[in-house]
């Protein structure tokens, strides 16, 4: 069993917590309105929600591939996972309970298998996301 140790900190304040988290974290998204909340994704196929002051895993599920990315929404009861093979998760935020799933592939050519998703963006104030794959191209949800 690999574990790793992720570090919270600010050049201001300094270090906040260090955390034993899971190896080879591939997201991280901090929410967006509790400071003391973060959530990550990794290729251990695992979304987990944290608690800072614990350093404790609040909440995890697990999904069917390698996680690319990760994000919150805007008011937080949200959270998306991006797949490697183009699929994203939605959980809500609170126990991570599965909500619904989106497939971000072409309808035909190279990439009609899917590619993996390598960042998210909700718009401001909506629950409207911008999922982007390894080609760089945006895929609106």
């Amino acid at each position: 069993v690999v574990s790793c140790v992720g570090w919270l900190g600010s050049a201001e304040r300094g270090e906040l917590a260090s955390l034993r988290t899971h190896p080879f974290a591939a997201g991280v998204s901090f929410h967006p309105t509790l400071a003391d909340v973060f959530c990550s994704g990794g290729f251990d196929k695992k979304i987990r929600v944290w608690d800072v002051p614990k350093k404790a895993v609040r909440a995890w599920a697990l999904v069917t591939e390698l996680i690319t990315s990760v994000a919150f929404s805007p008011d937080g009861g949200y959270v998306a996972a991006g797949l490697f093979q183009g699929q994203v998760f939605f959980y809500h935020t609170e126990g991570l309970r599965y909500h619904t799933q989106i497939e971000c592939r072409n309808r035909r050519g190279k990439f009609k298998a899917g590619r993996k998703v390598t960042g998210l963006q909700f718009m401001p104030e909506e629950l409207d996301l911008d999922a982007f794959g390894g080609g760089g191209g945006a895929a609106g949800g």
